[in-house]
This record gives C-alpha cells, structure tokens and sequence, in this order.
C-alpha cells in the first residue's frame, strides 16, 4: 500500500483532462505497447469509471470527470477471420480427436460438441441438466437446450462452499434469465449417446466428473482443446535434416555402461 501510495496521484489531479487523458491512452494498449482489445479496454474504462463513482460517493470530487472528456478508444482489428474458423468438416475431425484421447475423451465429445454447435460457454456447459435438454426423438430433428446456469471455474478459496466452481447465472443477463439455444441434429445425436453411456449425475447435470460429483471444468477443456490441436494439425519440422544431425545418442560403451554423444553436425 505503501508503494501505491506514493506512486498514485490525489484523486482530485487525477481527475484533470491533461491527466486523465493519460490514463485513457494507458488502458488502451498493453504491457507491449500494442493495440489492446476493445473488450479490454471496454472493461479498463468501465474500473476507472467505478473510482471516479466512488470518490464522488465519499465526497472526493464533485461530479464523474469522464463525461467532461472527449476521448474515443484507438480503432482495433478484431473483426474474425473467419479462414481460422472451424467448418464443419475441421469440426467434425476435431470431435474425433477429442473421442480418441480414450477414455476420457469419449466422455468430452458432446462437451465438446456444445462448444462448437450451440456456441455454449465451458461454464454454461458444465451446469447444463438433463431437464435443460430438448431432445426429439427422431435424431434427424433440431432440438433445443433452455440454459440457465453458468458454473464458471474459481479458486476454492474463493466460493463459500470450498468448491472449485461458482455457481451463477447467465453472463450479463438477470440472476433467473433463461436463453433458448436451437441445437442442430448432430448436437442431439451426440447428447443422447452420452447420456445413454455415461447416464446423468444425481443433481440432474450431464457432465459429472468421473470420481467426483462435481461437474467437468474449464481446465478439463482446455487441457482437451491442446490435444485435440496437437492431433488434428501435426507440424512437420522446418528442417527435419539438421534435427536429425543434431539430437544426442545413447549408446553402450564397451565396459557394459551407458554413454551420451553428440554427433558432428
């Protein structure tokens, strides 16, 4: 605190144009010097935003000086690409690497699945029941999934319960707002022959842990997400001669015991 203190302007210099101007261009680009991200610069602005708020409420400063400066954040270029966005064709080959991480994998295909064909959250998946589910019974059918429940991934520490997850609503939206989500025919397929294999876990959700009843997390996806990378889009060295000439050798020495060399390049 000591250090912020004395590296921190009084609100009320903070609150000028000349300064506050500063902290604007600040937020708007990072530690690199780049262009930062509307979504960060959105939400930097949103932070200052609440101080200024504050000091108002504890009498610091008469009004919000933001709304007294005329700044606009630097334009971005975070339009998609969508050349790097998965078709259905990558979709459907990166569904199989998923399945073909064994047994774990298998369980995580239709996680997996609601990712890419209902655009679901790790967290909204995680909470999702089987009574969210609409599911018709001809496969060849869309069905729909009515979401109502985010279980985003926290540090234990952080929940009043100890458990690694918190239990909220939808991401802005009111605390017992539902949202409607049509699900193509291939989602359903893949939901009812998980929920035939694996079954629902006593609370009503469909993505428990195998060992646990806690639901299968952020991190779990993640940690799918590389593999499923690794094994869909195998990389072939630059230069696979020069790796070969310069990798080190084992090989047995004539006393019985193991030697390392490193061949000439």
């Amino acid at each position: 605190m000591a250090w912020i203190t004395k590296h921190s302007r009084p609100i009320t210099e903070a609150a000028k144009p000349e300064h506050l101007r500063k902290a604007l261009g600040a937020i708007s680009v990072t530690l690199a010097g780049k262009t930062a991200a509307e979504n960060t610069t959105r939400r930097k602005r949103m932070i200052l935003n609440n101080a200024f708020m504050y000091a108002i409420e504890r009498n610091h400063v008469d009004a919000n000086p933001l709304k007294h400066v005329d700044w606009q954040a630097p334009p971005t270029d975070d339009e998609i690409d969508f050349r790097y966005v998965p078709n259905p064709q990558l979709a459907k080959v990166l569904l199989t690497a998923v399945r073909a991480q064994g047994a774990r994998g298998e369980r995580l295909e239709a996680f997996f699945g609601c990712i890419y064909y209902a655009a679901m959250r790790p967290g909204e998946i995680a909470a999702l029941k089987n009574t969210d589910c609409v599911l018709p019974e001809d496969e060849d059918e869309w069905g729909e999934l009515i979401l109502a429940e985010n279980h985003p991934e926290v540090a234990s520490g952080w929940t009043d319960d100890g458990t690694p997850y918190d239990e909220r609503g939808l991401k802005r939206r009111a605390r017992k707002t539902t949202r409607p989500v049509p699900i193509p025919p291939t989602l359903v397929r893949l939901l009812k022959e998980h929920k035939k294999k694996y079954g629902v876990a006593p609370d009503g959700r469909l993505f428990p842990r195998p060992r646990a009843a806690e639901s299968a997390r952020p991190s779990t996806a993640r940690s799918g997400r590389k593999r499923a990378s690794k094994h869909s889009h195998r990389r072939t060295p630059r230069h696979p001669s020069r790796k070969s000439r310069t990798h080190s050798v084992t090989r047995a020495s004539p006393s019985g015991s193991r030697q390392k060399s490193n061949p000439q390049k």
